[in-house]
């Protein structure tokens, strides 16, 4: 789910690794996504040979070693993902059947998910109005998400 960070900045999967606060975005993410999953009822198989209550229950820096670990083994250390490729070519991301979903179903869940709502509409504004990719549209989204949970009186 961390995903559209890669083609917002146009950036790999190993760059996301390599920055801590990329990789607590996508670690919050996922998060996001996986209470979503398990409030709504899915069958959440495991992950990397974890169980869902494993990886609920994981620190950060669990999750960090993971992911890390992960993307050092796969990949070229430029690989880029499908998201990524499918911004440089111009053609539409999964962003709203993936996080977009996501929030569809936190909300009927009853389930908050800020990063998704958040990196979903970003996304949208990218596509729209022909962002340029990098650090401009990654500053826009930390504005975009502070002042959001401040107004949700959302501390983390």
């Amino acid at each position: 789910m961390y995903m559209p960070t890669t083609g917002i900045l146009s950036i790999s999967d190993r760059d996301v690794t390599q920055n801590p606060r990329l990789l607590e975005l996508a670690i919050r993410l996922g998060r996001e996504c996986l209470q979503v999953g398990v409030a709504s009822s899915y069958q959440i198989e495991p992950i990397f040979g974890m169980s869902v209550e494993e990886i609920l229950g994981a620190s950060d820096e669990v999750l960090k070693r993971t992911l890390q670990t992960l993307f050092t083994h796969i990949g070229q250390k430029r690989a880029i993902n499908a998201f990524l490729q499918d911004v440089i070519k111009g053609r539409p991301t999964e962003v709203h059947q993936l996080n977009g979903l996501a929030v569809a179903k936190g909300l009927a869940a009853g389930i908050s998910t800020p990063l998704n709502q958040e990196i979903t509409q970003i996304v949208k504004r990218l596509r729209l109005v022909n962002w340029d990719l990098g650090q401009r549209t990654w500053d826009a989204w930390r504005v975009c998400y502070k002042r959001k949970r401040a107004a949700a009186g959302q501390t983390y």
